[in-house]
């Protein structure tokens, strides 16, 4: 279980906040919250500053946008992690892999779809495309280390055994977004053809992972999920796969082209509580 006296995800966003004080020194910040920091520009927020911002902002814009207007500027922010790690292959998309797949041939970040219930819609923050598949990736920073019981609207209930499942599980950025954003590939089906479907949880994990007790906590959950999630007829079309940070960036960095895009991207986001 988590241990409950120790505030883990508050622990991590302070010290999220000192390590980028260390490495970007002179960089403009203030402080957001009691712990946590964001930037005043937020191109400093991005390993490469303006041309990240260059490569996202119009997917970005064709999604909600308000992450470009206030999330994205926190050091912790989920968003900016996940533009940090894959903003660097537009353009080298053939150059990407990701748990062994790869030759993909379209990035896609916020990719927006209907859920099919009322107006809502799923933002999905990765989205990847080959010739043989569709993968969808929902990518966590240090929401993983909170504790957050998942709550739908009755609307949703009406998707019978996939929503149920909420009552079974505490960790919010796992059910949540895995079943809004299963309902909103599954209305939108016909529009993928024959191609697999994978829905990624990515999440990272801090450098003393084995000292922090929400990690055990949250890979138990994730393999009590996939079980669930594997035995429902609705998600018979779409593969569940989770993977953190540290497996990518293994692949990542034993490939020439990439390796010091994966170095830069672990020094901005390796620290320890």
């Amino acid at each position: 279980m988590v241990d409950e006296k120790i505030n883990w995800s508050q622990r991590a966003i302070k010290a999220a906040f000192e390590n980028f004080l260390s490495i970007y020194i002179g960089v403009q910040t203030k402080k957001r919250g009691n712990n946590g920091g964001s930037v005043i520009r937020l191109t400093d927020n991005f390993l490469y500053g303006k041309s990240t911002l260059d490569v996202i902002e119009k997917d970005y814009m064709k999604g909600q946008g308000n992450e470009l207007t206030d999330k994205m500027y926190a050091i912790h922010s989920s968003s900016a992690l996940a533009v940090n790690a894959f903003s660097y292959f537009n353009g080298r998309e053939k150059s990407l892999v990701i748990n062994g797949k790869k030759d993909f041939r379209n990035i896609q970040f916020e990719k927006q779809l209907t859920v099919g219930v009322g107006s809502a819609k799923a933002n999905l923050d990765i989205y990847l495309e080959s010739e043989k598949e569709h993968v969808f990736i929902e990518s966590k920073f240090l929401e993983p280390l909170g504790k957050t019981k998942p709550i739908f609207a009755e609307a949703y209930r009406k998707n019978g055994k996939i929503v149920d499942l909420i009552d079974c599980f505490d960790h919010l950025s796992i059910v949540n977004f895995m079943i809004k954003h299963t309902l909103a590939i599954q209305n939108n089906i016909q529009s993928y053809g024959n191609k697999d479907i994978f829905l990624v949880y990515l999440y990272w994990i801090l450098e003393n992972v084995d000292e922090v007790t929400s990690y055990s906590y949250l890979k138990y959950e994730i393999e009590k999920f996939k079980n669930a999630y594997d035995s429902l007829a609705i998600t018979k079309n779409i593969k569940f796969l989770s993977m953190t940070y540290t497996d990518l960036l293994k692949d990542w960095s034993k490939d020439t082209d990439i390796y010091l895009h994966a170095d830069n991207f672990r020094r901005r986001y390796k620290f320890t509580i």
